[in-house]
């Protein structure tokens, strides 16, 4: 009803909810889209009548049974609620709009004020507005005594750090670990805020120098860049198999999610989303990006009542109002933020995940012969839309976005083009960044760059052979693109808009980036004429392929959101599963169940997540308190085998899939779960994750605990079972968590076992899977080590016991014998006289007490 009485602009309507005591959730995405709409064009009647109200509670609204007092917190907590949910979701112009309302001393979880929420999410626009707020406190700190600087530098956002330093916020506060912001940005190897940070105490730098390393002895000098990249699984036949893997998780987050996303970007291409393997994981530093078009899902055969933008040049919607465009900039009423896309950080087997919230047009813009050079015939006619971001130095504006026709070009690459793209990617991605301090660019600039050498260089020279020439070609490209303009802060032409530009990163900072663009051509021009450095450098990053699986676990890569009810997915045989587990471990969780309904719920799980299946039944066993009957279930089953990974064909019919492949699942949580009915250390498997950023969530690994249900339970097969799971893990590389190697860990008496479990754990923790929390299960992984050690070596305990007391022997002998003589000599000494008048030696009342000491 609110959001008609929205849509329709009935203000009685609104103001009628509003001021009742049955108040709709404003968070909730349909409320949020339609209010950061208006707030986009400009239009802030609705926004300040709702939010006036709410602020402006009278004694005489009360409904009756509700104190003034707790309606004016109510009130309040809505808006804190509202203005939370705007800022880090992106919404900068509701945000904006509703700062005027808010308590800048409100206080969300662990002691965030609203400046921190801001400067944790990159928008220094807010952090500008809430800083002219009265009440604001610029160096408050949270409950780990880091203030909104601090959480800058955390989180590497240059612009918020910059005017947070520019209002004299406090650079030498430490927090509760003694760290101030130089540490934590150098802990959090934020390299460019490291520089801005050294740079304003002027602190000398010294950037890391390119090492030319020796060839491994196995691969020749000679050897060809596509010879590399090809054995790691950069081949076109492989990126169409990662696509399919990208188009399947896609359709079925747009079925849990309902909000019409579309996945874009290094994953959905297929190509550099890892530049290690190609093998369906994500690299440590790279994510899996999502772009959800704000208002997609809305009905209206009105499009001036949908959540849409027309574009001057491209609307053809009659009298509908248009935003200008300058620079590839739409031109809008109020700030929309900087920060295109919020961040959730890798987590486990959880790769780290971007989620742009993009806005519609009504059209698309006319495309240059170039765009139509590359595009199939059907992807010309594809809408733009709207992201937010803007160019150095400016505020009410949004970029025009071009991922879903970029999305189509880089699908279409030829092996040749792909591995060309990979090289540009390391170069720009790894090579500037890691061995130059010099982070200028970015993924987009390696993808413009690709679409001028397609729309360039001749068909005839993409052969695998010409690779090490066409990456001198390309880099010879970018030093002419970047020498286009002199301005320090423009990187390259668009590919998409004759007349507009990209930007370097970090432009308009000026300070120690001032000088970026000129450097980065220096070193460009560096490699150009030394294409050796690339390959020394790729051969350290890029790992032959052990064998042709994937790695796939769609449950675990899902956009984290409360699923659906499994009556409104169960066209979807996929997205059926994903609830019904869902639902089936609330159940589990709750004091009010039902045992043979949740067991009947569990067996019309498909025998594609046996391994769940079969967990959640014995689960609800032993919280009947039947453990003989959740006994017989894992003695029957105890050796039952999974698919830990996907073969080529497996990839090409997901669908047809009857093996056990989906037995990792995420879910979205906020509390802890209570199972106590399980066993002690099973129960710890059934994990809350909780990474910096992006959302808490559960985490079930159903394979880890059948493993530990089993010897837990099953004490007596344990040998046997670990042998089992160690062998799994061994023909699995790459495919373990961290919960089954301290799984492993934890039940097995094997040294071997457990060395093997420690190395791949540090292999995760120094690519930052871990968390925090892990770190006491990883001293535990280390004490069991030690112990296991002491006990696989008892004879050198026994040698120590067998030789310590013929040692002991020895010295008591030895100093037995010194003792005997030193009193002889005394006897002599002091008696030399007596001795001679009787003719005898003095020393006889020794004797027994040397013998004692010999024999002893």
């Amino acid at each position: 009803a609110f959001v008609g009485a929205l849509k329709g602009r009935n203000k009685e309507i609104v103001c009628y909810i509003v001021k009742s005591k049955f108040k709709p959730d404003f968070t909730d995405p349909d409320i949020l889209h339609y209010l950061a709409n208006e707030a986009l064009h400009g239009d802030f009647e609705l926004i300040d009548f709702i939010f006036h109200e709410l602020s402006c509670v009278e004694e005489s609204q009360e409904p009756q049974g509700i104190s003034d007092a707790d309606l004016r917190t109510e009130c309040a907590e809505i808006i804190a609620a509202v203005l939370y949910k705007s800022m880090s979701e992106g919404f900068v112009s509701l945000a904006i709009a509703v700062i005027k309302y808010a308590n800048m001393t409100y206080l969300y979880k662990c002691g965030l004020t609203c400046l921190m929420v801001a400067a944790l999410a990159g928008h220094h626009e807010l952090v500008k507005q809430i800083l002219g707020s009265p009440g604001t406190d610029i160096d408050a700190v949270d409950e780990t005594g880091q203030s909104a600087l601090a959480k800058a530098c955390v989180r590497g956002h240059l612009r918020v750090a910059m005017t947070l330093l520019g209002s004299e916020a406090n650079l030498q506060l430490r927090d509760h670990g003694g760290r101030d912001c130089l540490k934590l940005a150098r802990l959090y190897k934020q390299r460019d805020l490291l520089r801005l940070l050294q740079h304003r105490l002027k602190i000398q730098s010294t950037p890391e120098q390119p090492e030319i390393l020796q060839s491994p002895g196995n691969l020749t000098r000679g050897e060809s860049l596509s010879r590399i990249l090809s054995s790691a699984g950069f081949t076109r036949e492989r990126a169409k198999q990662q696509q399919r893997l990208a188009d399947f998780l896609e359709t079925l987050a747009g079925i849990i999610t309902k909000d019409g996303r579309s996945m874009t970007g290094s994953y959905a291409d297929g190509w550099g989303n890892s530049l290690k393997q190609v093998n369906g994981l994500t690299a440590a530093d790279s994510d899996i990006d999502w772009t959800v078009i704000v208002g997609s899902q809305e009905e209206d055969e009105d499009k001036n009542m949908q959540l849409v933008f027309h574009l001057e040049g491209s609307c053809r919607c009659g009298e509908a109002k248009t935003q200008s465009i300058i620079d590839g900039h739409a031109q809008i009423q109020s700030p929309a933020g900087s920060q295109p896309a919020v961040a959730a950080d890798a987590c486990g087997v959880r790769s780290a995940e971007d989620t742009c919230h993009a806005y519609q047009c009504c059209g698309s813009l006319t495309h240059p012969k170039r765009v139509q050079k590359l595009l199939p015939a059907g992807a010309l006619a594809m809408e733009v839309h709207l992201v937010t971001a803007t160019r150095p130095n400016s505020d009410n504006e949004m970029r025009v976005s071009f991922s879903f026709h970029e999305k189509e070009i880089m699908r279409g690459l030829s092996e040749t083009q792909g591995q060309l793209f990979v090289l540009i990617k390391f170069i720009f991605k790894r090579l500037l960044p890691r061995y130059y301090n010099l982070s200028g660019l970015k993924t987009y600039h390696a993808r413009t760059l690709m679409f001028f050498i397609l729309h360039t260089f001749p068909s005839d020279s993409w052969s695998r052979e010409n690779l090490r020439s066409l990456l001198a070609k390309a880099l010879n490209t970018m030093i002419e693109l970047m020498e286009e303009k002199g301005c320090t802060d423009i990187c390259m032409p668009h590919f998409f808009i004759p007349g507009a530009f990209l930007y370097v990163k970090n432009a308009g900072i000026g300070g120690p980036f001032l000088k970026s663009k000129v450097e980065i051509l220096e070193k460009l021009i560096e490699i150009k004429n030394n294409i050796e450095i690339v390959e020394r450098h790729l051969l350290e990053t890029v790992s032959p392929l052990e064998s042709d699986v994937f790695h796939f676990h769609p449950f675990a890569l899902l956009p984290l959101t409360v699923p659906p009810d499994e009556e409104e997915v169960q066209q979807d045989k996929f997205a059926h599963i994903y609830c019904i587990v869902f639902e089936i471990l609330g159940e589990l969780r709750s004091e009010i169940w039902d045992k043979e309904a949740l067991l009947s719920q569990a067996e019309r799980l498909p025998d594609c997540c046996m391994m769940a299946k079969l967990c959640l039944m014995a689960m609800a066993h032993l919280k009947s308190k039947d453990e003989s009957t959740a006994k017989q279930l894992l003695q029957r089953q105890i050796q039952l085998k999974v698919l830990r990974s996907l073969s080529p064909e497996n990839v090409r019919h997901l669908d047809e899939i009857t093996s056990d492949w989906l037995w990792r699942f995420c879910f979205i949580h906020h509390n802890l779960p209570e199972m106590e009915f399980l066993p002690e250390f099973s129960r710890s498997l059934i994990c809350v994750k909780r990474p910096e950023r992006g959302p808490t969530h559960l985490y079930v690994n159903f394979r880890c605990l059948w493993w530990s249900l089993g010897a837990e339970l099953l004490a007596d097969s344990r040998k046997s079972q670990t042998d089992s799971w160690f062998q799994e893990l061994q023909d699995s590389p790459g495919s373990e968590d961290f919960e089954e190697l301290r799984t492993l860990t934890e039940f097995s008496d094997s040294q071997n076992h457990v060395n093997f479990c420690l190395e791949r754990a540090r292999k995760l923790k120094d690519e930052k899977r871990l968390q925090t929390t892990d770190d006491v299960h990883f001293t535990r992984m280390m004490q069991r080590q030690s112990y296991l050690q002491s006990q696989s070596s008892p004879h050198l305990q026994v040698g120590a016991q067998q030789k310590m007391p013929i040692f002991d022997h020895i010295v008591w002998i030895l100093l037995a014998v010194s003792v005997c003589f030193y009193f002889l000599f005394l006897s002599r000494h002091n008696n030399s006289n007596v001795c001679v008048a009787r003719g005898e030696f003095a020393a006889p009342r020794y004797e027994h007490a040397g013998a004692a000491l010999a024999s002893r």
